[in-house]
């Protein structure tokens, strides 16, 4: 403000007159925001705004679209998946995991959790699953292949901290498939014990294991040191009960539906993140459940395994090739079939990365040929996040890379990949990021450079 106007007056017959006006020409008061006369000198900032604010981002050009959680549910924590084409508009489908959903009154208290499934074409709800009570049913989730033979692919649901007394007695956990066509459930398991189990952390198809035509399925636990390999089509048998020293966290991950050592039959792979304090992988065949390779990370406390998938052919050489995450270390391995005894290559991450806390297979991206390689890294860059795709058959070549929108996003806690779900010739990624904004958000996206 410039300064102080001030006005006498006087009453006279015939009404009000101005006797006198004095103005007083007082200091600028700078910092107001108003530009006033010979402010432009004495308070600049009040009169000169600065350079405008620099435009927003344009859009990404390969972003799909994004589905956003709802609040609290951490949408996509560890389970994204891209399915098969679920409602024949030959369109690959997909499904996102919000473990911490509620359903009824104290939502925020009784994580029953839910995966929703949506249309690759519409990107339209195609529809939702709920869990039980307290559970985290989607804590993981993934495609199944077509289990129960009806030329539809199915899927496979991990609830992880289901337990007795409505979810009040030990964390048991339990597995769910259903139906890709109808969402009805073809079956579910269950653990047994007195004590944590955390069946359902990690979930996979198994692939055609018995070779009868339906797809089995894998699931791991975190505590008890199994996975366990189920039939198809409706859980009756139990085709393995893989196993790995106690308190090494066998089965905390697991992985398959690719052909490690050539023989025509879909193996296996399970991590066992804290096992010899480093971490170790171990891949099974399909055909008989015997140990095809065992592989140890680096240091202790590095998680190797924390995260582990079948990627596709990476060298060409005939035999599926496993990558492998290391959260801890912050890094990414690619292991040659058909023992693992060649790594094809090894990326790291940045101090305080947390690149393998997720991987997947991401097809073919470049056209050459060699399967290529999807790795996230939730912890870079204040937990702002990231995903990298590396070629085939060297990792020599990025050949996409995204990060978050803000800090704390933890954008690539999930991955998936190797699906075109927009039949565009190209691949495409799903990717989340479960605390962006009050519930999450999911990307889809293209490849196509």
């Amino acid at each position: 403000m410039k300064g102080k106007v001030i006005i006498r007056v006087a009453l006279v017959s015939g009404g009000l007159i101005v006797a006198a006006a004095t103005v007083w020409a007082g200091k600028p008061v700078c910092g107001d925001g108003v530009c006033q006369g010979n402010e432009t000198n004495t308070c600049p900032a009040d009169c000169d705004p600065g350079p405008p604010p620099p435009p927003p981002p344009p859009p990404d050009p390969n972003l799909l679209t994004a589905f956003d959680g709802e609040d609290g549910s951490v949408f996509g924590e560890f389970g994204v998946a891209l399915l098969d084409d679920l409602d024949g508009d030959g369109h690959p489908d997909l499904a996102v995991g919000a473990p911490k959903v509620g359903v009824g009154k104290k939502q925020d208290q009784k994580n029953h959790g839910r995966v929703s499934v949506f249309s690759g074409a519409t990107h339209q709800l195609l529809f939702s699953l709920d869990g039980e009570e307290r559970s985290q049913f989607g804590y993981d989730v993934a495609a199944a292949g077509d289990v129960d033979g009806d030329g539809i692919g199915d899927l496979v649901v991990g609830a992880p901290v289901f337990g007795t007394g409505n979810g009040r007695g030990p964390k048991l956990g339990k597995v769910y498939v259903y139906s890709g066509a109808t969402a009805q459930l073809l079956f579910a398991k269950t653990a047994a014990g007195s004590a944590d189990v955390w069946l359902g952390r990690d979930v996979s198809t198994a692939g055609d294991v018995d070779g009868d035509g339906y797809a089995d399925v894998i699931a791991g636990t975190r505590y008890a040191g199994h996975a366990y390999v189920w039939a198809g089509p409706d859980g009756a048998r139990l085709l393995y009960d893989l196993q790995g020293p106690a308190g090494g966290e066998f089965g905390s991950s697991v992985g398959g539906g690719g052909d490690l050592d050539g023989d025509g039959v879909p193996d296996l792979v399970v991590g066992a993140r804290s096992e010899g304090g480093a971490g170790v992988v171990r891949g099974f065949s399909g055909a008989d459940g015997s140990q095809l390779f065992a592989l140890q990370g680096e240091g202790d406390g590095d998680w190797f395994g924390s995260r582990v998938a079948v990627a596709g052919d990476v060298d060409l050489d005939g035999y599926d090739d496993v990558v492998i995450g290391a959260i801890q270390r912050g890094a990414v391995y690619v292991a040659a079939g058909p023992d693992a005894a060649r790594l094809l290559f090894v990326k790291y991450g940045p101090a305080g990365s947390g690149l393998g806390g997720s991987v997947s297979g991401a097809g073919d991206l470049d056209g050459d040929g060699y399967a290529d390689v999807l790795a996230g890294d939730p912890r870079i860059d204040d937990w702002r996040g990231a995903i990298t795709v590396w070629a085939g058959p060297d990792g020599v070549r990025e050949l996409f890379h995204r990060t978050g929108e803000s800090s704390s996003d933890q954008f690539g806690s999930a991955v998936a990949g190797g699906r075109d779900v927009d039949l565009d010739g190209f691949p495409d990624l799903l990717v989340s990021a479960p605390f962006w904004g009050d519930g999450g958000r999911a990307y889809l996206y293209s490849s196509q450079p």
